[in-house]
């Protein structure tokens, strides 16, 4: 099917990083590059059909999501992306697995030894209860206690740059692609700056 030229098109890209640069940790809020925005997956896509038709593209910086009581689109703010290469940096180290093996070999002795893990979860709750009092010096502890501690400490730091993760706003984080004399114009909408 042929689209009439006359007809100027408007296209919402509804895809995650759409218009985010290879190079993810940078802020797309501050100085891109020309590189960096050549290299979203949104410039050569609009690159390949703004000179067939004539056409906008519209594309977000972060994952998407939307208001369900406006309909409007939230995107995902440079702080939470940041947390989120945080968290993706956390999940493919080994803290998790070399804190978690061992709590849970804890968790299983003392479940073989006692048939159940009722004194492990009152000697759990003594320690998540001296982290919360802020305590400093754990040169006393057991080493039992030192598990459970560091257990605790990269679990929280995981929910905790999950819920960090997640934020989003409204009028966030949108390019759009113009194409005009011959040229890709990009004009980032939020803060208003044109690239």
């Amino acid at each position: 099917m042929l689209l009439p030229p006359e007809v100027i098109y408007f296209i919402n890209l509804i895809m995650c990083y759409g218009a985010r640069s290879g190079s993810s940790g940078t802020n797309h809020e501050g100085v891109l590059t020309t590189t960096q925005l050549k290299n979203s997956f949104a410039y050569p896509f609009y690159r390949e059909i703004c000179t067939v038709i004539t056409v906008a593209l519209t594309a977000y910086t972060g994952a998407i999501g939307f208001d369900e009581s406006t309909g409007r689109a939230l995107v995902q703010t440079e702080t939470a992306i940041g947390y989120e290469i945080q968290d993706n940096e956390l999940q493919q180290s080994l803290l998790i697995r070399r804190a978690g093996e061992p709590y849970d070999g804890l968790k299983d002795t003392y479940f073989r030894r006692h048939g159940n893990v009722d004194g492990f979860l009152e000697m759990e709750t003594r320690v998540f209860t001296e982290i919360n009092r802020r305590r400093t010096d754990w040169s006393m502890a057991s080493e039992t206690e030192i598990v459970i501690r560091n257990y605790y400490l990269i679990m929280n730091r995981v929910t905790e740059l999950t819920k960090l993760k997640g934020e989003s706003k409204g009028k966030y984080g949108k390019f759009k692609y113009l194409y005009y004399r011959g040229e890709v114009n990009i004009i980032r909408r939020y803060p208003h700056q044109i690239l």
